[in-house]
């Protein structure tokens, strides 16, 4: 979906792969679900801040957890965005392109 507006993307199956390729292609931008094999999403967000070459990546949570506490917790770690599923493509793609501007179609 992101690609038919633009985005260019890399897919990890789980918390380990994602930060090995954000530290091998520095993207703009990562999106995170928090239930992921192997390690899940906020694990994945507290490695990700903590290494010198993606600390200052932004990261979206996209998740399912829609209580305040998950949300506190996205916050917390260092996520620029907490949204909720179900989402909307729309969505999504506008707070892309206001935490990454210049980016996609």
């Amino acid at each position: 979906m992101l690609e038919r507006h633009g985005f260019q993307t890399l897919m990890a199956d789980d918390g380990e792969r994602s930060i090995q390729l954000a530290v091998e292609h520095l993207p703009a931008l990562i999106i995170l679900d928090i239930t992921m094999p192997h390690m899940d999403g906020y694990t994945a967000l507290a490695r990700l801040r903590g290494h010198p070459r993606t600390r200052d990546i932004p990261v979206i949570i996209l998740t399912g957890q829609v209580e305040w506490v998950y949300q506190d917790l996205s916050k917390g770690l260092g996520a620029v965005e907490h949204l909720t599923k179900p989402f909307s493509a729309d969505n999504l793609v506008q707070t892309i392109r206001r935490l990454v501007p210049g980016r996609g179609a």
